[in-house]
């Protein structure tokens, strides 16, 4: 199997501490397109289904130890990181059915006015809390070291 960039770049030691996924409700409208048209629309929700599928898989968003990676890019890339030291908040916004469903966005600011934002991720909370207890052991191991 293919390793994702984020296994490719870790650095010695360093470990994957959250992996985020996108939520399943990412497909609902296109099949229900495909649904409401009899089937006729898939010439249409076909490409749109395999565009979010491949941005899903061409997507890495993950919380190591040292570091948060928002990778995106299929044959182009863009990474943007911000290292877990300098996370300044945190934020999960979900709609009503959001929490219903268990999805949301996950937005973290660090120092000045840089953010990363995890778009329609499974499970956001959980995503949150692997976000700070590494933040944690970052600044818990900072704070023994000194």
């Amino acid at each position: 199997m293919l390793k994702s960039y984020v296994d490719e770049v870790l650095a010695p030691g360093e470990t994957v501490a959250a992996r985020a996924e996108f939520h399943w409700t990412c497909y609902v409208a296109p099949v229900f397109w495909t649904l409401a048209t009899l089937g006729f629309g898939i010439v249409l929700t076909g490409p749109w289904m395999i565009a979010i599928w491949l941005g899903q898989k061409s997507t890495d968003l993950v919380a190591t130890d040292r570091r948060l990676i928002h990778k995106t890019g299929l044959i182009g890339r863009t990474v943007v990181e911000h290292r877990l030291e300098k996370i300044e908040t945190i934020n999960v916004e979900q709609s009503v059915l959001g929490r219903m469903l268990n999805y949301g966005t996950v937005s973290v600011t660090g120092t000045g006015v840089s953010t990363i934002s995890f778009p329609r991720i499974a499970d956001p909370l959980g995503f949150k809390r692997g976000i700070e207890a590494a933040a944690h052991k970052v600044q818990f191991g900072a704070s023994r070291a000194a």
